[in-house]
Parts: C-alpha cells; sequence; structure tokens
C-alpha cells in the first residue's frame, strides 16, 4: 500500500516545503511536488510567486547599431524582470526598469524587438532566461508584447513546466554519466596509487570528463526540447538541428553566460566549449524523450 500523505494545514505545509527551496530543488518542486496535491499545488505555486518570478528574468540579446544621425552607437540588449501578475494570477507581465534604457534608444529596441519575434527561429535565438542559477534560450508560452511600453506578458506556469524540463533532463544526464563513471575513476586512483598516475593528472582526467559531460547534456537537452517544438509546429519535421555551426556559436554563449552565472553565485565549475560529442548527444537525446512526454501529461491532468 502506498505511503499516505500526512494530514497538515496548509500553512505547515508551505513551512515544510519553503524549507527544501533551494536551486536544486526547484525542477523537482515544479515537475513533481507540484503535481502531488491541490495543497502542495498551492504551495508550491505561492513560493515561486514569492520567491522565485521576482528572481527570473528575461534578456533579449539585439546587439548595438550605428545611428549615422547622431554619430553614436544605440545599444539595444534588454532585460526585464517582473512587474506583476494578473488578476487570476496566471500571466505575468515584465518591463524593463526605468532606468534602463535611454528614452532615445526605445524606437531601436521597439523595431529589433518586434523583428525578432516576427522572425522566430527555433535555433537561432537571442534571447536567454534566467531563473536564478539556470539558464536556458527556450520559448516563452504565450508571449504577448506591449511595444509601447516595451512589457512582456506570458504564462508563466508553462514557462517553468518548458524550462525545468530541459534542466531536468540535462541534469539526469550528467547523474548517469556520473554512475557510469564510477568505475573508470576507482579505475584512476588505483593507478595513482600505483604510481602510474600523479595526482594532478588524475584529477585533471576527472574534471575534463566532468566538464564534457556538462556541455553534450546541456546540448542534448536543448536538441530534445528543439525537436519537440519543430514536430509541434510540423508533424512531418524531423525536428533535427539544419545549422550545426551556429548551434556551437550558441552553445558557446550560453557556457559563458553560465559560467558568469555561476561565478556570481559563488560556483566555479567550468563548462568549456567542445562539439566532439555530437554521436553521444544524440543517444541522449533519445533517451529524455519519454521524460518531455510525461511532464506535458502530467500537466494537462493538473491544470
Amino acid at each position: 500500500m502506498a505511503a499516505q500523505i500526512p494530514l497538515l494545514p496548509p500553512e505547515l505545509w508551505f513551512k515544510v516545503i519553503e524549507s527544501h527551496e533551494s536551486d536544486q530543488n526547484l525542477p523537482e518542486m515544479w515537475l513533481t511536488w507540484r503535481h502531488v496535491s491541490k495543497t502542495f499545488q498551492n504551495v508550491v505555486e505561492t513560493i515561486f510567486q514569492e520567491s522565485v518570478l521576482p528572481r527570473t528574468c528575461i534578456r533579449f540579446l539585439l546587439g548595438g547599431i550605428w545611428d549615422e544621425g547622431i554619430e553614436a552607437l544605440i545599444e539595444r540588449d534588454v532585460e526585464l524582470k517582473l512587474l506583476k501578475l494578473s488578476e487570476d494570477k496566471k500571466i505575468a507581465t515584465f518591463y524593463m526598469p526605468e532606468y534602463l534604457p535611454r528614452e532615445s534608444h526605445k524606437p531601436y529596441i521597439r523595431n529589433a524587438l518586434q523583428k525578432y519575434i516576427t522572425d522566430e527561429d527555433l535555433e537561432y535565438t537571442s534571447h536567454r532566461i534566467q531563473v536564478r542559477t539556470d539558464l536556458t534560450d527556450g520559448p516563452i508560452p504565450g508571449l504577448s508584447i506591449d511595444y509601447e511600453k516595451l512589457e512582456l506578458s506570458f504564462d508563466w506556469k508553462e514557462l517553468y513546466t518548458v524550462f525545468y524540463s530541459e534542466v531536468q533532463v540535462s541534469t539526469r544526464l550528467i547523474t548517469e554519466w556520473v554512475e557510469g563513471q564510477k568505475i573508470r575513476h576507482s579505475n584512476l586512483r588505483s593507478a595513482m596509487e600505483a604510481g602510474q598516475l600523479d595526482m594532478e593528472r588524475m584529477m585533471h582526467e576527472i574534471l575534463h570528463g566532468f566538464e564534457q559531460s556538462h556541455r553534450s547534456s546541456a546540448k542534448a537537452a536543448r536538441r530534445l526540447r528543439i525537436k519537440k517544438m519543430k514536430k509541434q509546429k510540423d508533424p512531418d519535421s524531423t525536428g533535427e538541428i539544419k545549422d550545426t555551426l551556429q548551434e556551437a556559436n550558441i552553445l558557446r554563449d550560453l557556457a559563458e553566460e553560465r559560467r558568469a552565472i555561476a561565478s556570481e553565485f559563488g560556483d566555479t565549475d567550468d563548462e568549456d566549449e567542445d562539439d566532439s560529442e555530437d554521436e553521444e548527444d544524440s543517444e541522449n537525446a533519445e533517451e529524455g524523450e519519454d521524460e518531455w512526454e510525461d511532464e506535458d501529461a502530467s500537466d494537462a491532468g493538473n491544470d
């Protein structure tokens, strides 16, 4: 018989679940705990409204443009943060803080943003979604833009579902890699103890493998998300990446941005760019497909 969930007042469940709030637990909180019961759903969503949404930002990397008329470089990169929730709490509106950008730059930003949204390309992205210490270039579900106010409105619950599905797939692939490396790491330690390998070389081998695992897992999770989105738009699509060179550039940029975030939050694990794991990525992506489908089914049954 399955274990019964203790009957506690919602206020106590809030304290229990809130005590487990951490960046590492957020994916499981959103994708799993939220679906345990209506009480858990209300508690988790309240925690996200109060603690996670205010620390979520959306950036559009629209680049600079030279204006011949005023002979100046117009910066069009923008960052938006939470402004408000709709009355029914389903839609979040993000805005640019008043000090950014300069008023004279806003027409350039409007034009660039409108063109970027109109010319949407699932593979080539110039936006980022950062949720505390995690980062992706995934979709913004239900996106609506007030170009006059430069405000974005979107379905924040669906955004976290897609966002953390990708993060969870990447994390699971890294965990599987670590489990699969235990024998190799044991052999490396034995070689070191036998004097065949020094400590520095052993640590280099282990850390290099871990860095490669991070890169290949992030790539596989991103490819899986793009494949799913392509097939949703066109059921006959294979969902494959068309431009791997362009993909490599985006993955490199994402890795650099993740390093900067990790450094800011005190986690300095490196993610050097390396694109030699395509075959492994393909296998990893296939292994993760069922996980994405399970999340869709779970959300459909709870919303």
